[in-house]
């Protein structure tokens, strides 16, 4: 395929001098096609010298036709000073000691054995293109400190069934490292077990202080990871498309991002280890979560946005807990919203010990398909959270088939709290298929806790006895009427206050579930 970095030959070259080291050159100046336009710089070099210092393998007795090894010929080159690729030279593996940019058709194709890298960079580049040939090998390893490059594109890497677990397009093993751009095309995963690998871009070892502008993965396995051991990790723009595992994959770190889309399969981004700071997460189409959380220290979102893409399904839930997660430090998520299609749930942070969770706002429509869901028990579950707020949030159940009954229950399920906790303004309306308000869904929210308190929940007054439990402590709405209710339906046990201050009774019993149930006054 085309390289798609092609520049103007003499763009290239004031880049290459400008980025490269003088140390390496001999040289103070910069190299430009007019001197006499930059001669106020300390040394003017004209392209004749430029000419004599750059190096191409083609200087070397390289073939550069794709196929014939031209591995000692570009190596050659390379150690010999500024190295320009312009047409494709097929390699086993190359080790970038000096300054190396790639132009037109230029690009590194891997003929190698399996496992193995096919370019090592140690010094500053400008723009490079490996092809991985469909083959098990790393496309890109960073290897030195303090280095940095223009744009990276790698494509063509594949993780076969007895490939390595170090499987990367781009690997970084270094500290203050770099880039502007870099884009990945067909990082696949053939049938390794590890279904993360070949990642994309590995930020691996004791890497501290990377910075990477734009990303963009297509047609792969994971897009990023985040190693145990990494530091501080920024990241601009990430994009990734018809990803088959995890957009993000975060074993630890201090990691931050500015704006995160993903589509595809698994989960978009899995904080599984480290603290994580990320913008926007925005998910399209059918996957399984926006944010799964694991053993992370820290994870804070500003929104989460939900969207199908045209696909006519979205996440199935926009937030989960991961199986194997232990402990989870403090979670805060700015907004969640969108239209959710074919999902499960909502929240569902139920399987560990999460010390904080606070969301500040939730504007989310849940379409309820009991074709894929046959029951909705738990579409808002934190159970797993010692300490909550939940701030004004809405939440519209559409009842897109029209098949609830007076007997289908959807459950909100929100744990005693260790320490004080509050929900605010939570409204929770049920629809039909039409839009019109559901005459026979129920839902049952909350409990009498004494560390929580629940403030100004709206509930639709048709839904059952149970949408009114979460006022309990706080709020004006208690279950009341002036007489035995004529219609609804009304579960055993449901006690009304009585609101007619002629009636000496203080109130009503349901003593048999239906329409409107069996009732005796109090």
């Amino acid at each position: 395929m085309p390289n798609k970095f092609t520049y103007p030959p003499k763009i290239i070259r004031r880049d290459i001098f400008k980025t490269a080291s003088a140390s390496l050159l001999g040289l103070t100046g910069i190299v430009s096609g007019n001197a006499s336009s930059e001669a106020s710089q300390n040394t003017a070099v004209n392209t004749q010298e430029f000419n004599r210092l750059i190096k191409t393998p083609l200087d070397y007795g390289a073939v550069g036709d794709g196929k014939a090894d031209d591995t000692r010929h570009v190596q050659a080159a390379l150690n010999d000073g500024p190295c320009l690729i312009e047409r494709p030279y097929a390699v086993t593996g190359i080790t970038a000691n000096n300054y190396l940019t790639m132009i037109g058709q230029g690009r590194l194709i891997f003929i190698g054995q399996q496992n193995e890298t096919c370019l090592k960079v140690s010094s500053n580049f400008g723009d490079l293109h490996v092809d991985g040939n469909s083959s098990d090998c790393t496309g890109v390893s960073i290897m030195k400190n303090d280095i940095s490059g223009h744009s990276i594109l790698i494509e063509n890497i594949t993780a076969s069934p007895s490939s390595s677990t170090s499987i990367y397009g781009l690997r970084v093993n270094a500290n203050n490292f770099h880039l502007e751009r870099v884009r990945t095309y067909n990082t696949n995963n053939t049938g390794k077990s590890n279904g993360s690998f070949p990642q994309a871009i590995g930020i691996v070892g004791n890497s501290d202080n990377t910075s990477i502008n734009d990303i963009y993965c297509e047609k792969g396995a994971c897009a990023v990871a985040f190693g145990k051991s990494t530091g501080k990790t920024f990241i601009g723009k990430l994009r990734s498309r018809n990803m088959t595992d995890n957009g993000v994959y975060g074993l630890g770190g201090d990691n931050y991002i500015d704006s995160f889309i993903y589509e595809g399969i698994e989960e978009a981004y899995v904080a599984h280890g480290g603290d994580h700071n990320i913008g926007i997460i925005t998910v399209i189409g059918r996957c399984i979560g926006a944010l799964e959380l694991g053993s992370a220290n820290k994870v804070n979102v500003g929104e989460i946005c939900i969207t199908d893409g045209g696909t006519g399904n979205t996440c199935m839930k926009p937030v989960l807990t991961r199986s194997n997660a232990k402990s989870i430090g403090s979670v805060w998520i700015g907004t969640i919203k969108g239209h959710l299609k074919s999902a499960n749930g909502v929240i569902n942070v139920n399987n560990a010990n999460t010390e904080f969770l606070q969301i500040d706002h939730i504007n989310i429509i849940l379409d309820y398909d009991n074709k894929l869901m046959p029951t909705l028990n738990a579409w808002f579950d934190i159970t797993g959270v010692k300490q909550y707020t939940i701030g004004p949030s809405t939440i519209r159940i559409r009842d897109i088939h029209d098949t609830i009954t007076s007997s289908t229950i959807f459950s909100c399920k929100i744990p005693r709290p260790d320490k004080e906790s509050i929900i605010e303004n939570l409204d929770i309306y049920f629809e039909t298929a039409a839009g019109d308000q559901h005459p026979k869904a129920q839902c049952r929210i909350g409990s009498q806790y004494n560390n929580l308190r629940i403030k100004g929940a709206v509930w639709q007054t048709n839904i059952g006895p149970y949408a009114r439990e979460a006022t309990f402590l706080e709020g004006a709405m208690r279950d009341a009427a002036s007489s035995i209710p004529e219609g609804g339906y009304w579960r055993k046990g449901q006690i009304l206050w009585n609101t007619n201050g002629g009636n000496r009774s203080f109130g009503f019993l349901c003593t048999k579930s239906g329409e409107p149930g069996n009732w005796i006054t109090l």
